[in-house]
């Protein structure tokens, strides 16, 4: 980090070729004014270059675009058009880095410094890297993004739809509105710090537009957005939560099959309760699969009867997809279906294999789910994981009933090896379900006192009907496997999926 009191300045006058290493180095430390630097910091926030120095391996950082936005007779506080860009090494891999610069123009968005992304990005092209954009920007520059002309030139970040672009991970480290917002909207993974705000346009423009009065955390804050939305992926609390994320997101697309990691030892017998009613989360299974430390959970905060995220077995990048019975008994929902559907896009877009953990007792039913657009949704999930490209290998550790078995890539929509515990049960329905609707009648007849009994009698007559014995022996699913196997079969399956 830069002293505030640094007090290095260019020669008056334009500069020449020999004061070019004066002048990078006031660039460098007043950036867009040494007042504007030092609020930053007062309140506790990082820099553009701060963060870049802090994340990034030491005097890594190649800068590109130093001088854009500063032409003959311009200042220096203009340069660098409120954007620093270039390439730098994050554990020995290369990563092509954008960051927004809100002491020059409040980063606002030019053709000029979308351009500077624009080289980044197909510099990452290139060179195979993963590119990381930190963006708040306080939307298109006024007044020169008025004219019709300027306007009607400035394409809205081209390679963001190119199906061919680098890994993208952008985080969002402050107030969010216009070109920062469509990178993050758009992004493979994308992280918001609390009190950071991601929107299309600005309160101002809104009340201006619409006459509604709304505050920036109510338009877009981290945590609305995270609970409302599937814009972000993942909400930290601080810097340095920040930087272990990104540090976690980057090191799948950099490195994504290193060499083994820390195994866990935790006993799978322990995580899952034998009671298939009885709840647990999943997150226990996850932690007991994958290496340690390597578990990112993705959308968390939304579409909670699935946990999705990318973690390591055995240093290799694999996307992992759970029921929750933590949250409506693991039944999944439109927006868990959603959810789901991203993780598997994303792992095949980059060739990452998927484990499958699967306790669910079908999808949500219900007036309010059919009118969220349900069957849409269920159907989609089933598209998206049966036109998998990926290895994809199954566990069904208690129940899969209905739809959701085909959903959650049964043998003939996408998984490649399908598994289940003993005990497991695989049907239409869930016996008690089956048993109301075959049964309801008589057990409402029946005294108040014996419903539930009689219930729990007709619900055990229709149970052997799900027997996994039964539908292994039909080769519904490819192998009933003791607990104590999963890990290493899932492993070696792995090994041998994804030999070439």
């Amino acid at each position: 980090m830069v002293a505030d009191d640094d007090r290095s300045d260019v020669p008056a006058g334009p500069v020449r070729p020999d004061d070019l290493t004066a002048t990078r180095r006031v660039i460098e430390q007043q950036m867009g004014g040494r007042e504007r630097v030092r609020a930053l910091r007062l309140a506790g926030r990082r820099t553009a270059r701060d963060f870049v120095a802090a994340f990034f391996d030491d005097a890594s950082f190649v800068e590109l675009g130093t001088f854009a936005g500063m032409a003959t007779g311009a200042p220096t506080t203009v340069a660098g058009d409120g954007r620093l860009t270039g390439h730098a090494l994050l554990g020995g891999h290369a990563v092509g880095v954008i960051v927004d610069d809100v002491t020059v123009k409040r980063a606002t968005s030019t053709a000029l410094n979308a351009r500077k992304a624009e080289r980044v990005v197909q510099l990452a092209q290139r060179g195979g890297m993963p590119v990381l954009f930190v963006g708040e920007a306080a939307g298109a520059r006024l007044p020169e993004t008025l004219r019709g002309d300027v306007f009607a030139s400035e394409p809205i970040y081209p390679w963001l739809f190119a199906p061919e672009r680098p890994p993208v991970v952008a985080a969002i480290v402050g107030e969010s509105y216009g070109g920062s917002s469509f990178v993050a909207a758009l992004a493979d993974i994308t992280v918001m710090t609390k009190g950071s705000v991601l929107a299309i346009t600005s309160p101002r423009v809104i009340a201006t537009a619409t006459g509604e009065a709304v505050t920036p955390a109510a338009l877009g804050g981290a945590d609305v957005l995270a609970a409302r939305t599937d814009l972000v992926d993942v909400v930290v609390g601080d810097d340095r939560e920040l930087d272990r994320v990104l540090g976690l997101a980057l090191g799948f697309f950099t490195e994504p099959s290193a060499s083994g990691g820390e195994r866990p030892d935790g006993d799978l017998r322990a995580c899952v309760p034998l009671d298939p009613n009885v709840a647990y989360d999943v997150r226990g299974v996850v932690d007991a699969i994958v290496d340690v430390g390597s578990f990112l959970e993705l959308g968390s905060a939304r579409g909670r009867s699935i946990v999705t995220g990318l973690g390591r077995i055995d240093g290799r990048v694999v996307g992992l997809l759970g029921s929750q019975p933590l949250h409506e008994a693991g039944a999944l929902s439109p927006v868990a279906c959603e959810k789901a559907a991203r993780l598997t896009r994303l792992c095949d877009r980059f060739d990452f294999p998927i484990v499958c953990l699967v306790d669910t007792p079908g999808f949500q039913v219900g007036v309010h789910v059919e009118h969220a657009g349900m069957m849409r949704r269920a159907l989609e999930l089933v598209g998206v994981n049966t036109a998998a490209r990926v290895p994809v290998v199954t566990v069904i550790l208690r129940k899969a009933f209905g739809l959701a078995f085909f959903a959650m890539f049964s043998p003939d929509h996408g998984g490649d090896v399908v598994l289940a515990w003993p005990g497991a049960q695989i049907g239409f329905m869930a016996p008690t379900v089956a048993a109301n609707v075959l049964f309801g009648d008589e057990i409402a007849a029946a005294p108040t006192a014996r419903r539930r009994a009689l219930l729990d009698e007709r619900a055990a007559a229709l149970d052997a009907s799900a027997a996994v014995l039964d539908v292994a022996a039909a080769m519904g699913i490819d192998e009933i496997i003791d607990v104590v196997d999963t890990v290493p079969l899932i492993r070696q399956t792995l090994d041998r999926l994804c030999s070439r």
